[in-house]
């Protein structure tokens, strides 16, 4: 496979179908570790990171995760969250998500509203 650098980021969404094609992982593997300085980005999203090819989640610069069960959340994967934050995750409520990047050296804490007609539904029904 021969790839040249782009112009611009290039994006590729995948889904579940991805582990059903052959070579698929190896491609994604190899895209995880060299794909940015080709200009590629990827974005991935698993229900569980341990279900993922390791060397691909350890090449995330940034890591999002919901809740999680107890057993996943202490996986070598979760292992970038502080203990309190691994406690925690297990216990999110909807919408709150734990975001870590590399320019906040400790992962965020986020809660994303409600959907509009969702929050108009409740006022209504009240």
């Amino acid at each position: 496979m021969q790839v040249r650098r782009a112009d611009r980021p290039q994006r590729s969404p995948l889904d579940d179908d991805h582990q059903r094609s052959p070579g698929a992982p190896n491609e994604l593997l190899d895209i995880a570790e060299r794909g940015r300085s080709m200009g590629i980005i990827l974005i991935g999203a698993q229900q569980t990171a341990s279900e993922v090819e390791r060397r691909i989640v350890g090449n995330a610069a940034v890591r999002i995760v919901g809740r999680l069960d107890a057993a996943e959340a202490e996986r070598a994967e979760y292992r970038f969250m502080p203990g309190s934050f691994r406690g925690r995750s297990t216990i999110l409520a909807p919408g709150t998500m734990i975001v870590h990047q590399p320019d906040v050296p400790s992962p965020m804490m986020l809660t994303f509203p409600f959907p509009a007609w969702q929050i108009f539904l409740s006022r209504n029904r009240a």
